[in-house]
C-alpha cells in the first residue's frame, strides 16, 4: 500500500495548488499499480487537455485492472467529472454513486479515506449543481468541506466554499454567499504557503466579481498581486476592472469608466506579456476592450502578437474558445472599418462607449479579408471536441456571414448549429441561435418565422436566464447585449405595423407578456438573483382583470423608431397607439422634463410635460374622463420613462396635472415580481425609524435632516413607534418586526436609487459601533424578511431618498430596492423634497390612509392634490417625486 499512499500525497499536493472555484472540481488519483498509476495519471494528463473521451477510456482500463476498492472508489469520482464534461448525465450519475456506496461500506478512519470522500462528494455537489439542484449542491459542499478540514486539507476545503457561494447567489442568497466569503478571506489570512494563498485570492476575487462585488473583488485581487506578481491574477483583475469599467458607464460616469477601462488593458497587457497560464486569453480580452475603446494604436501590434500564438494554441476546448473569440474580435473590427452596421455591439453600448472614445477615427490596421476569419473558424469547427463546441462554431460562421449581409448562407449556418444541439441540454447556446435566426428570418422579410424563433428563443432563454444572470459577470454586465435586445426586438416584430388597428390581439398579448418578462429579467439582473427562488412571490392572477375592476393600465414601450403604447380599460380588449418618434426623441424629451422638474423651471415644465401626456394619455384621455368606473390607472413603465413622476404630465387643454384627475396613479416594475391580491384591511401599526444626524459613511457625506417632526407627526396620527438615530440599527428592526405585526414601516432616511446595485443603499445605523452604515438593495431583505408576522408588510415608506443624478436607468434600483423588500408596495420619492412639504404630505398621507377602504393609492393621490393647494409647495418638485411601487389597493 506503500505506493498508494505516496501517489495520494504528491497528487493532493499538486491539487492544494490549484484551487478552483469554478463549478470545474479538479482530478486525483490513487492507484496500487504500477501500471494503474500510469493509467490514472494519462488520464489526468488528457483530463486536463479537455480530451474527456479519451479520459474516459484510459480510466475504465484502470478501474477494470485495479481491485482495491479504495482505488476504485478514488477512480468512478474522476470518471464522474469526465462524463459530466461529456454531458453524459445518467453515466455520471452512476459513476459517482458507485464512488460513494463503495466508500460508504468501507468507512475507514484513515487520512487518506477521508480526502478520497472529500473529493466524492465535491464530485457529486459538481454534478447536482450542474442538474440544477443547487440546495443539495450547497448541503454536499459542505459535507465535502467537512471532510477536508478533518483531512487536514484547509485549501480543499475552502475550494467547496468558494463553490457553495456561487449556489447561494444563484438561489438569490446573495447576503449568506457575501458572508461564506468574508469567512473564506479571513480563512486565507492564517495559511502560510504563499502559492495557496495567491490561488485562494485570486478566486475569491473571481467569485466576488461573479456575485457583483467589484470593489472587494479588485481589493481582493491586489492583494494577491501584493504578494506575487502572477499572470492569471492579472487577468481576473483585469476582468474586475473591465466590468467596474461598464457600471460606471451604465450609471453616466464616463471619467470612472474611462479609468477604469485603462487600467483593464494594462492588466491585460501586463498578463499577456507574462507568456504564462492564460496569457493568451489576456491578450483575447485587451483585443476586445481595445476594439470596443477605440484604441486604434494598440491593436495592430496586438493583433499582430495574438496571430503569433494562435498556431501554438492547443487543440482543446479552451484553445477552440480562444480560436473563436479571435474570429469575433477580426470580425468585429471588420465592421468598424467597412463603416458597416456593428452587430457585435448593441446600439444602446455603442451610445455609452461614444463618452469615453475621444475620437472616431478610421483605423489603419492590415486586416484579413472575410474569407479568411471564415476559413480560421471553419478550422475550430473541424477540431470541435463535442457537439456543443462544435454548434458554438457552426453559429459563429453563421452570425459572420450575418454582419456582411449574406443572409442565405447565415441562415443556413445558424440553422446548422441549431441542428447540432439536437438532443442535447444546452439552452445558453440554443437561444443565441434561435435569435440569430430570428433576426435573419426577418431581414429577408419572413415575419411570421421570424416572430417563431423569436418567440422559442425568449421560452429558451427564460430556462437559462437565471443562471445566465447569477453566475456569468460578463452576462450581467452587458445586459443590454445579451438579452435585453432580444426581447424589445420580438416586440418591435409583433408591432410591426405602423397601422395601430392592424395588430392583433394575440400580437398584442404577446407583446405584453415580453415586455413584462424583459422588466423581470432586469429587476433580476439587478439584483444577481433569481426571484422565483429567492423571493417565493405569489404571481399574478391569470387575467389583468381579475386584479381589480376599477384599474385601468397603460404599457408604453420604448422602441428604436416608436414609442408604442397599449391601453388596457377592465373587461376590455387591449387597445394599441403608435408615437411616431424615435428613441433619442423619448429619451431627450424625458431628461428636458426631469431636470425642469428639478430646478424649478415652471415653463419648460409645461411644455415638455404636454408632449409626454399626448403620448401617454391622450389617445384614452375620454374614456378615463367620462368612465365613473375608474379610480386608478397603473403604469407598467419601460426604460427611462420610470425617471419620471407621471403626476407631473400635463393636460394643455383643461390646464392640469394628470394628479388633479379624478383617478388615482400607480407604478408596476413587473407584473411577475408583486404580489398584486388584494389583502383584508386591518388596523394600521407603523414602524418609523429615522436618521437625522449628519454622517460620513464609506467616503460619502450625509447631511443632516429635519426627520423628527414628520416622525412625530405619523406618530400623533396613526398608532407607531419610533426608532430614532442611534436606535435606527437592523438590529432593533429585526427586534421590532418579530415582536409586533406592523403593517407599514416608515424610514426617514438617506438613500439612493441607481442601476448599480452598489450605488442602491438606504443609511442605517451600524449596530456594532457608533457610526452609519450603507444597506444596499441586494441585502434589504435582511433588514426586513428575519421577522416572526407571517404575512408580508403592506407598505414600506423611504421618505428621503434619491435617483442618482445622470443615470438614465436610476429608477431601476428603486424597482429592485421595492422587490427584494418583500413588501406588498413601496412609497418612496425620486428627489429628496423639504422638509416642511414633506411634514405636510405625510400628515395628510397617513390621515387618508386610516379611512377604512381608502387604497393606497387613493390616499397618496389625495395627499399630492393637498400638496399641490398650498401656496408654498405648489410647484411640481415639492409634490411630484412620491411614486407608489407595487400593490396599489
Amino acid at each position: 500500500m506503500g505506493k498508494i499512499f505516496k501517489f495520494i500525497a504528491i497528487s493532493l499536493l499538486g491539487l492544494s495548488l490549484t484551487l478552483a472555484i469554478s463549478v470545474y472540481i479538479p482530478v486525483v488519483s490513487v492507484a496500487q499499480s504500477s501500471q494503474t498509476i500510469n493509467l490514472v495519471q494519462k488520464g489526468i494528463n488528457l483530463f486536463e487537455g479537455e480530451q474527456f473521451d479519451q479520459a474516459v477510456n484510459i480510466w475504465n482500463t484502470a478501474l477494470d485492472q485495479e481491485q482495491e476498492q479504495l482505488s476504485r472508489a478514488f477512480i468512478l469520482s474522476n470518471l464522474s467529472l469526465a462524463y459530466q464534461n461529456l454531458g453524459r448525465w445518467s453515466e455520471a450519475d452512476n459513476s459517482i454513486a458507485k464512488s460513494l456506496e463503495i466508500l460508504e461500506n468501507l468507512a475507514l478512519k484513515t487520512q487518506t479515506y477521508t480526502e478520497i470522500l472529500a473529493k466524492s462528494l465535491n464530485s457529486k455537489a459538481h454534478l447536482l449543481w450542474l442538474k440544477g439542484d443547487f440546495e443539495q449542491a450547497i448541503a454536499t459542499w459542505n459535507m465535502a468541506a467537512d471532510n477536508y478540514l478533518e483531512a487536514g486539507n484547509q485549501s480543499q476545503a475552502i475550494n467547496c466554499e468558494l463553490n457553495q457561494t456561487k449556489a447561494l447567489q444563484t438561489l438569490g442568497l446573495s447576503s449568506k454567499a457575501q458572508e461564506i466569503a468574508t469567512t473564506i478571506y479571513q480563512d486565507l489570512a492564517s495559511i502560510p504557503s504563499p502559492e495557496i494563498k495567491i490561488r485562494g485570492l485570486q478566486h475569491l476575487g473571481n467569485v466576488l466579481r461573479d456575485v457583483g462585488n467589484l470593489p472587494q473583488s479588485e481589493q481582493v485581487l491586489r492583494e494577491s498581486l501584493d504578494i506575487a506578481v502572477n499572470s492569471d491574477t492579472l487577468l481576473e483583475l483585469g476582468n474586475t476592472e473591465r466590468a467596474l469599467s461598464d457600471s460606471y458607464l451604465e450609471t453616466n460616469q464616463p471619467q470612472l469608466a474611462e479609468q477604469y477601462a485603462q487600467a483593464a488593458i494594462a492588466h491585460y497587457q501586463e498578463a499577456f506579456n507574462e507568456g504564462k497560464g492564460n496569457n493568451f486569453q489576456a491578450g483575447l480580452n485587451q483585443l476586445s476592450l481595445a476594439i470596443a475603446m477605440g484604441k486604434w494604436s494598440q491593436i495592430s501590434p496586438l493583433l499582430a502578437q495574438l496571430r503569433q500564438s494562435l498556431d501554438g494554441l492547443a487543440t482543446s476546448r479552451a484553445g477552440i474558445y480562444a480560436r473563436l473569440n479571435f474570429a469575433r474580435s477580426l470580425s468585429c473590427l471588420k465592421e468598424i472599418t467597412e463603416q458597416q452596421n456593428l452587430t457585435c455591439v448593441s446600439k444602446a453600448r455603442r451610445q455609452e462607449l461614444n463618452q469615453i472614445i475621444p475620437s472616431q477615427k478610421q483605423p489603419d490596421i492590415a486586416m484579413p479579408d472575410w474569407e479568411q476569419i471564415a476559413q480560421e473558424i471553419q478550422r475550430t469547427i473541424q477540431q470541435a471536441l463535442d457537439s456543443k463546441l462544435k454548434s458554438y462554431a457552426i453559429g459563429e460562421l453563421g452570425k459572420l456571414y450575418e454582419s456582411q449581409q449574406k443572409w442565405q448562407l447565415a441562415q443556413k449556418y445558424t440553422q446548422q448549429a441549431l441542428l447540432t444541439l439536437e438532443g442535447i441540454q444546452a439552452p445558453e447556446i440554443r437561444y443565441r441561435w434561435e435569435w440569430q435566426l430570428g433576426r435573419i428570418l426577418k431581414q429577408q422579410g419572413h415575419i411570421e418565422g421570424a416572430i417563431d424563433a423569436y418567440s422559442i428563443a425568449i421560452n429558451t432563454l427564460k430556462s437559462v436566464r437565471s443562471d445566465l444572470l447569477t453566475v456569468n459577470s460578463e452576462v450581467r454586465f452587458s445586459f443590454r447585449d445579451y438579452t435585453e435586445p432580444i426581447y424589445r426586438e420580438f416586440v418591435t416584430l409583433l408591432l410591426q405595423d405602423n397601422q395601430s388597428e392592424r395588430v392583433n390581439q394575440e400580437n398584442l398579448e404577446q407583446a405584453i407578456q415580453s415586455i413584462d418578462a424583459l422588466q423581470l429579467a432586469e429587476v433580476e439582473n439587478f439584483l444577481n438573483c433569481d426571484l422565483d427562488a429567492s423571493l417565493q412571490l405569489n404571481l399574478q392572477p391569470k387575467s389583468i382583470d381579475e386584479i381589480n375592476p376599477n384599474t385601468a393600465f397603460i404599457y408604453p414601450v420604448i422602441l428604436e423608431d416608436r414609442l408604442a403604447v397599449i391601453f388596457k380599460q377592465p373587461g376590455q380588449s387591449l387597445e394599441y397607439k403608435i408615437n411616431p418618434v424615435d428613441q433619442e426623441t423619448v429619451a431627450q424629451t424625458l431628461q428636458k422634463l426631469k431636470i425642469a422638474v428639478i430646478r424649478g423651471y415652471g415653463s419648460q415644465v409645461l411644455s415638455h410635460s404636454q408632449v409626454l401626456y399626448s403620448w401617454l394619455i391622450e389617445p384614452w384621455e375620454q374614456y378615463l374622463e367620462d368612465s365613473q368606473q375608474i379610480s386608478t390607472v397603473v403604469f407598467i413603465l419601460d426604460g427611462e420613462l420610470r425617471n419620471i413622476p407621471m403626476g407631473v404630465l400635463y393636460d394643455a387643454k383643461k390646464q392640469e396635472y394628470l394628479i388633479e384627475k379624478h383617478y388615482a396613479l400607480g407604478l408596476l416594475p413587473s407584473f411577475q415580481v408583486l404580489d398584486l391580491q388584494k389583502t383584508p384591511s386591518s388596523e394600521l401599526e407603523v414602524l418609523g425609524a429615522g436618521i437625522s444626524e449628519e454622517l460620513q459613511v464609506e467616503g460619502k457625506s450625509f447631511n443632516r435632516l429635519e426627520i423628527t417632526k414628520e416622525l412625530a407627526k405619523i406618530q400623533n396620527t396613526i398608532s407607531s413607534s419610533i426608532l430614532l438615530n442611534a436606535e435606527f440599527t437592523q438590529t432593533n428592526i429585526q427586534k421590532n418586526l418579530d415582536t409586533e405585526d406592523y403593517s407599514i414601516v416608515h424610514l426617514a432616511t438617506h438613500g439612493n436609487f441607481s442601476s448599480n446595485p452598489e450605488e442602491t443603499y438606504i443609511l442605517i445605523y451600524d449596530s456594532d459601533m457608533p457610526r452609519g452604515s450603507l444597506l444596499k438593495a441586494r441585502d434589504l431583505d435582511v433588514l426586513l424578511r428575519h421577522k416572526g408576522q407571517k404575512t408580508p408588510i403592506e407598505l414600506l415608506v423611504l421618505s428621503a431618498c434619491e435617483t442618482a443624478e445622470g443615470d438614465k436607468r436610476a429608477a431601476l434600483g428603486l424597482a429592485g430596492l421595492a422587490v427584494r423588500a418583500g413588501a406588498r408596495s413601496t412609497l418612496a420619492t425620486l428627489w429628496q423634497v423639504s422638509d416642511q412639504s414633506t411634514v405636510k404630505f405625510m400628515t395628510k398621507f397617513y390621515q387618508e390612509l386610516s379611512v377604512p377602504g381608502t387604497s393606497k393609492a387613493i390616499s397618496l393621490h389625495r395627499a399630492q392634490q393637498a400638496l399641490l393647494k398650498e401656496p408654498n409647495f405648489q410647484a411640481p418638485y415639492y409634490w411630484s417625486p412620491y411614486v407608489l411601487v407595487g400593490n396599489w389597493l
